[in-house]
């Protein structure tokens, strides 16, 4: 047991020092044989933090770590525009043309039914969505959110479930050169269909972006690899292609993809990832058939 956490604490601290952004201060693990990996791609190489146990946490309170530089700001007043359905989310994001919006979600029902993708509207460039507790629900069937533009979009007090996406990015939400934050959220069973390791965050995708996760879950969320069975592609929560990635006080448990069954993470040297107080547990990587 002793040679098990001592191993687990010198892979996490080789993979901390190698990226240079993250310092672990605790790893905490179980006699379960199964692996966990948080996985970053870095510069065309891949490095993994990954061994025989059911848990690892990583934690961190050294003033000194090198911090992204938080670009989630504060936005120009607005006035909050209450929906009460998913067709007046829709018609707020999708329609939408002021350049700054927030939106509270309310009404009687706990539940939004995604009907269809919203894409946000280029004309909107700050967005706050308050969740107030609601769920959407993507019904196995759509993706909830894209965002093509640059935009600062915060997410918070919202879970996110069965969304659903093939061969693309991002399960659930999609964003590109931009910057992401969510905030006291819960994501669960999204999923990504994928073949030929097309897709890409079984949760979130984000491209050229700044991503920050504070006090969230992440759940049985994953890439399912639609030929050969098994899982495919690239994060099984989250995939980040190139930005600044800070995630704090979140939990990711039994996600699963091909390449990070929680993160996959591939940037350049001006990049940094961050990691504090978070637990990562039974996330696997996938296997297939044919290679076996």
């Amino acid at each position: 047991m002793a040679n098990k956490k001592l191993l687990a604490m010198m892979l996490i601290i080789s993979f901390i020092a190698t990226l240079g952004a993250i310092s672990a201060a605790d790893t905490s693990s179980n006699d379960t044989q199964q692996d966990t990996t948080c996985q970053a791609s870095y510069a065309d190489t891949t490095y993994n933090v990954q061994g025989n146990e059911n848990t690892t946490t990583v934690q961190s309170t050294e003033k000194s770590m090198k911090r992204i530089n938080r670009t989630t700001q504060k936005s120009t007043k607005q006035a909050t525009e209450p929906v009460i359905n998913y067709e007046e989310l829709y018609t707020a994001l999708n329609d939408g043309t002021d350049e700054y919006v927030t939106i509270s979600l309310g009404g009687d029902e706990d539940t939004y039914t995604v009907t269809q993708t919203i894409t946000l509207n280029n004309a909107i460039k700050s967005l706050i969505i308050n969740g107030n507790g609601k769920t959407i629900n993507g019904n196995n069937k759509f993706q909830f959110l894209k965002i093509n533009h640059q935009a600062n979009v915060v997410i918070e007090n919202i879970t996110v479930t069965q969304c659903y996406l093939s061969n693309d990015y991002g399960g659930a939400i999609f964003q590109k050169n931009g910057t992401l934050a969510i905030i006291n959220s819960v994501f669960t069973n999204n999923t990504m269909n994928s073949s030929h390791y097309e897709g890409h965050g079984g949760v979130i995708a984000v491209n050229n972006s700044t991503l920050e996760i504070i006090n969230s879950t992440f759940t049985s969320n994953s890439i399912d690899d639609t030929q050969w069975g098994g899982f495919d592609g690239y994060g099984g929560a989250i995939s980040i292609m190139g930005g600044n990635v800070s995630i704090t006080d979140s939990t990711f448990t039994s996600n699963k993809a091909e390449y990070g069954g929680a993160i996959y993470w591939k940037s350049d040297e001006s990049s940094n990832l961050e990691i504090l107080n978070s637990t990562f547990e039974e996330n696997g990587l996938g296997s297939k058939d044919w290679r076996e």
